[in-house]
C-alpha cells in the first residue's frame, strides 16, 4: 500500500539532524494519518451498524476537511431521524458557515428532534440574521423546540426580540418563563 510506503519514508526523518525537516516529516505524517482517517470514516458510513453510522458521523465532526462537511451536510437528508441528528450535532461543533443554510432548512424537519437540534446548532453561530427563522419556531407545537428557540434567542442577542421575549415571561409554563428572563437578559443593549 503506497500510505505505508510514505508513512515509513517520513518515519525516517523523524530522526533527521534538522529541527524543520523533523517538524515537517511529523506534519506530513499528521495530514497522512488524517486522509486515511477520513476514507476509513466515509465507508463506515455505509454499515448497516447504527452505532457504526453514528460515531463515525461523531468522528466526521472533528475532521478538519471539505469532504467532511459535504458528508454532514448530505447526512441531513437522510430518511433516519437519528442520523440527522448525529449530522446536526458535528455540524454545530464545527460552526463553518456554509452549513448555516441547510441547517436552516432543517428548521422545516417534520422531526421535532431534528427541529431542536438544527435551532440549538444555529445558537453557536450567533448571527442576528438568523433571528427570523429563530423566532418562526416559538410558535413550533414542541415545547423543547420553543425553550430551545429561545435560549437560541438569548445567545444571539438581538434586541429588537426585547418585545417577544417579554410576552414570554407571561407563558403559564415556569421553565418558560425562566429561559424567557435569561434570554432577556443575554440581549445586546444598544
Amino acid at each position: 500500500m503506497e500510505i505505508d510506503r510514505r508513512k515509513e519514508a517520513l518515519k525516517r526523518l523523524l530522526k533527521d539532524q534538522s529541527d524543520e525537516v523533523r517538524k515537517t516529516a511529523s506534519e506530513s505524517l499528521q495530514k497522512i494519518d488524517s486522509k486515511a482517517g477520513l476514507s476509513r470514516t466515509m465507508e463506515n458510513l455505509d454499515s448497516s451498524d447504527k452505532g457504526l453510522k453514528i460515531r463515525s458521523i461523531f468522528a466526521l465532526g472533528r475532521i478538519k476537511d471539505e469532504r467532511a462537511l459535504d458528508k454532514l451536510i448530505s447526512l441531513l437528508r437522510d430518511d433516519d431521524e437519528d442520523i440527522r441528528v448525529a449530522a446536526l450535532t458535528a455540524l454545530s461543533e464545527k460552526s463553518d458557515p456554509r452549513s448555516v443554510k441547510p441547517i436552516l432548512d432543517c428548521l422545516k424537519d417534520k422531526s421535532p428532534n431534528v427541529r431542536l437540534k438544527a435551532v440549538e446548532a444555529l445558537g453557536n453561530f450567533r448571527e442576528r440574521r438568523l433571528t427570523p427563522y429563530i423566532v418562526n419556531l416559538l410558535k413550533d407545537e414542541n415545547k423543547l423546540v420553543i425553550e430551545e428557540a429561545l435560549r437560541t434567542l438569548g445567545k444571539i442577542g438581538d434586541p429588537r426580540v426585547e418585545g417577544i421575549l417579554i410576552k414570554f415571561l407571561e407563558s403559564r409554563d415556569a421553565s418558560i418563563r425562566k429561559i424567557a428572563a435569561w434570554a432577556l437578559g443575554e440581549l445586546d443593549i444598544e
